[in-house]
């Protein structure tokens, strides 16, 4: 359990009072991170700013795929549940189960793998990337923009995430997942977990969704790094297998 205090409804104003009231029209309920990180508020309006900034060039689908990669990466189980749900917006149900099962051999087109794997590897092992991770992506057809993006969106995840992780802050798991794709988020990535160790049946001390819905300790994730094997690019499967919704996400937490 985090240290902080976390203000009650009634204890905030102005801004932070604005992320509360934003959890409350979307979820129902104030997230424990939002209370947390609440007491900054301006940091937390700068890194949904960053959110934004980053996503017209990705589109929803893309952005939420990349989210998914980073927090399995990361051990962040919770923050794959409350992204879960955001991506149900934007992916089909069935398909969001295989990819969180495992992005690889859920049948999505070689670019979206080698972009969570890029994702998958920033958040495990950033300082064992070369140009070459680059370049994969340069020849799957993403643009410098495109690619620039993926690393800022993985690289915010790890600033959120991370943050909560040193605050201690209780896992969140909204209420409202099915109960097969809750599991396939919760229990992680195959992959991220053969190479990092990470990813657990119970969540881990990441909060990024709705109040846990398992008493107990905090689980410490394990802080192995995370070293993804590459792809093998294919140039004649097309780029994007369904539309993407460039409209900016309400919140990137």
């Amino acid at each position: 359990m985090s240290v902080i205090r976390m203000p009650a409804e009634g204890e905030v104003e102005d801004a932070a009072a604005r992320l509360y009231a934003d959890d409350r029209e979307t979820l129902g309920y104030v997230t424990t991170h939002t209370r947390v990180t609440a007491l900054n508020p301006e940091a937390v309006a700068a890194f949904e700013q960053l959110i934004r900034a980053v996503v017209p060039s990705l589109g929803m689908r893309r952005y939420e795929l990349v989210t998914l990669a980073a927090a399995g990466a990361l051990g962040s189980t919770s923050c794959r549940a409350h992204h879960g749900v955001k991506a149900l917006g934007h992916i089909d149900a069935d398909e969001l189960e295989r990819i969180a099962r495992d992005y690889r051999t859920a049948g999505l087109a070689p670019d979206e793998v080698a972009m969570m794997a890029f994702a998958e590897r920033l958040s495990g092992d950033s300082a064992s990337m070369t140009s070459e991770d680059a370049a994969e992506l340069q020849r799957l057809g993403f643009s410098d923009r495109e690619i620039v993006d993926i690393a800022f969106a993985a690289a915010a995840r790890n600033f959120y995430s991370r943050s909560l992780h040193a605050l201690g802050v209780e896992p969140d798991i909204p209420p409202a997942l099915p109960a097969s794709l809750r599991e396939a988020l919760l229990k992680g990535n195959a992959h991220a977990r053969s190479v990092t160790g990470r990813g657990a049946k119970t969540p881990s001390r990441s909060s990024c969704g709705a109040p846990s819905s398992s008493p107990g300790p905090p689980m410490r994730p394990n802080r192995s790094p995370c070293r993804t094997r590459r792809h093998p690019s294919s140039p004649t499967v097309p780029r994007a297998i369904a539309p993407r919704s460039r409209a900016a996400p309400p919140s990137g937490r």
